[in-house]
């Protein structure tokens, strides 16, 4: 049993929500262990949305999708221009597709905006220009399950009704009077977030800095708060790049937030500018970040999570729009674009004259698999401890590819110094006792096989902390969870 201790001061009390190594939270040490961004799968036969309809005349972009886990079905909020003059002030309409299994969609069509007489997608419009909505079904709120947040820009001379609003509804399609919740230069894709720990929403749009290399209004992120959905704080401005990341040459054009076990996960468009002169021309990527309180992010990885091209539709933009989970998939549905910002209103067109298409593109990754942790050296072993942890649940379960032998874990007792040869692990708990039982096709169920039985996690804690030592032969750790099952088998 593990011994118990005068203080336990420094010790992380975890939830049974997945610990997916994001940040350093769980992590103490680490030999010849680094951390890997995970790229979603593209699918095949992207795009998967493009423009069909009068009111989508000049482009779509900005998907955002919920999932309905009753109804099984997958439903999509974007954003539509149109190029004609039929819809009579309104540059931009909030739309809806709808799907089975999150790569082919279609559009019902309903009577909430009606176009020559005809049904349409559209279910919001604002006073001149609707754009950029996001949507969540928020956990708590059984009325009005659905919260959006959108832009409202205006051309000049009616400034006086833009600014982000937000928004609700029973049904996520009829959606109440729009309330303005800041006035402020908001010029990008807003997102929207219930942050669990936290217990408020946030949204995330622009905020603007200035640097000396670069004339005009650089970007940043603006962020806003509210504990009901009704009262919000006046945005604050903050970077989450400095200048080692190449900030101002780099800037973060949107940060797209989903909360996700006990984290926000933000999908973060850098642009990179492509000229000297200017703050326009770039090409964009979608980068990671992570946050634990909704107000301070840091960037995650080495690499783009989803990088623009190789597809000629989506050569040189990439847009985050939103990713959610269905079945252990994460589904993530982004804008595409082959030309670079700002050249695409100075270039995107053909023979015709007609402008290229802005479109939709889709991508999975199985659940939990942000990053993993790899090693920096192949054939040399890695290792990763954790600080003391607390936990309730009775089971360890780790989400990891490769085979059952490809990973070891040993539990050690958290009195000595938590660093590879000074702590001793718990008798019976060593690596050699370790085996790996499948749980499902993801993860795995950690037991220690001692006398012909298997003890789990429950059999060694008594309500002490302890420390988890990973060690890694081959393979991909991505989480580890604690269950409260008293069977995983």
């Amino acid at each position: 049993m593990i011994s118990s201790r005068e203080s336990d001061l420094g010790a992380v009390d975890l939830t049974d929500q997945p610990q997916m190594f994001l940040d350093d939270l769980c992590v103490a040490t680490t030999v010849n262990l680094v951390r890997q961004v995970q790229q979603p799968l593209k699918c095949e036969h992207n795009p998967v949305l493009v423009k069909e309809h009068p009111w989508e005349g000049y482009r779509i972009e900005h998907p955002v999708v919920v999932h309905d886990a009753d109804r099984k079905r997958f439903r999509m909020y974007y954003t539509a221009f149109s190029d004609a003059t039929r819809l009579r002030d309104v540059g931009g309409t909030i739309c809806v597709a709808e799907s089975d299994d999150g790569l082919r969609w279609t559009r019902p069509m309903l009577d909430i905006r009606r176009h020559d007489g005809a049904s349409t997608n559209i279910v919001l419009t604002g006073a001149l220009e609707a754009a950029y909505m996001h949507v969540i079904k928020a956990p708590d709120a059984r009325e009005t399950p659905y919260k959006g947040v959108y832009l409202q820009r205006n051309p000049p001379g009616r400034r006086g009704l833009s600014g982000l609003f937000t928004t609700q509804s029973r049904d996520g399609l009829h959606w109440t009077a729009a309330r303005r919740i800041t006035a402020t230069k908001c010029d990008t894709m807003p997102s929207l977030a219930w942050c669990p720990p936290q217990r408020r929403y946030f949204v995330y749009t622009r905020a603007q800095a200035h640097h000396p290399l670069l004339e005009g209004h650089l970007r940043m992120t603006g962020i806003l708060s509210s504990d009901d959905f009704e009262h919000w704080n006046d945005k604050v401005g903050v970077n989450l790049l400095t200048e080692a990341d190449g900030w101002p040459r780099t800037q973060v054009h949107a940060l797209t937030a989903t909360a996700y076990a006990d984290l926000l996960v933000g999908q973060v468009p850098l642009f990179h500018l492509e000229r000297e002169d200017d703050n326009m021309h770039a090409r964009c990527d979608v980068h990671l970040a992570v946050s634990r309180d909704g107000w301070h992010w840091k960037l995650v990885g080495d690499r783009a999570l989803i990088p623009h091209g190789p597809a000629a539709w989506e050569r040189s933009y990439v847009h985050s729009g939103s990713v959610v989970v269905s079945d252990d998939l994460m589904h993530f549905h982004y804008t595409g674009m082959r030309f670079s910002h700002r050249r695409n209103m100075e270039e995107q067109r053909d023979d015709s004259g007609r402008r290229w298409d802005w479109a939709v593109g889709a991508a999975t990754l199985p659940a939990e698999r942000f990053v993993a942790l790899v090693q920096r050296e192949p054939g040399r072993e890695g290792i990763l401890e954790t600080p003391p942890v607390r936990c309730e649940g009775t089971n360890l379960l780790v989400n990891a590819d490769g085979d059952p032998g490809d990973l070891e874990v040993e539990l050690v007792d958290e009195k000595g110094h938590a660093t590879q040869h000074q702590s001793g692990p718990i008798p019976g708990f060593e690596r050699d006792h370790c085996r790996l039982v499948r749980h499902d096709a993801l993860r795995y169920r950690v037991v220690w096989r001692r006398d012909g039985s298997d003890r789990s996690i429950a059999d060694a804690r008594s309500g002490q902390p302890f420390v988890l030592r990973f060690i890694l032969r081959r393979g991909r750790l991505f989480a580890f969870r604690f269950t409260r099952l008293a069977d995983d088998g």
